[in-house]
């Protein structure tokens, strides 16, 4: 019988010793556990942190097209506005060019008419 309890005192002190490795082994995988875990959870925050800040950056780069676009369709509208204007312009000192020509013609001819050249003879 005392030889029965050695035999299972051995195996008990088998079994108590692997216990222990594996609660020790636990214990080290939880700990690298836990530090990956806080480390994963320090990237998403920074990475939170970072997504909150572009789409501050997106809000504000949006804005500012807004205002661009505008900008730039007041520009197309003051453009269409003055080359409207440079071509009514255009169209009426064509029309004045023409008349002091029709002006200047009949002043030739007045002149010629009025004072007619001396006849030699």
């Amino acid at each position: 019988m005392a030889a029965e309890l050695a035999v299972r005192q051995v195996e008990y002190d088998k079994l108590k010793q692997a216990y222990d490795e594996y609660i020790e082994t636990s214990k080290e995988i939880e700990k690298e556990l836990e530090d990956s875990l806080a480390q994963s959870e320090k990237v998403i925050a920074e990475l939170k942190n970072k997504k909150l800040s572009l789409e501050a950056q997106l809000s504000a780069s949006r804005k500012e097209e807004n205002v661009l676009q505008e900008e730039i369709k007041k520009t197309k509208n003051r453009l269409s506005a003055v080359e409207s204007e440079k071509l009514q312009l255009e169209l009426s000192n064509e029309g004045l060019v023409d008349k002091v020509r029709i002006l200047e013609a009949t002043e030739e001819d007045l002149k010629v008419r009025l004072y007619p050249p001396p006849i030699n003879i």
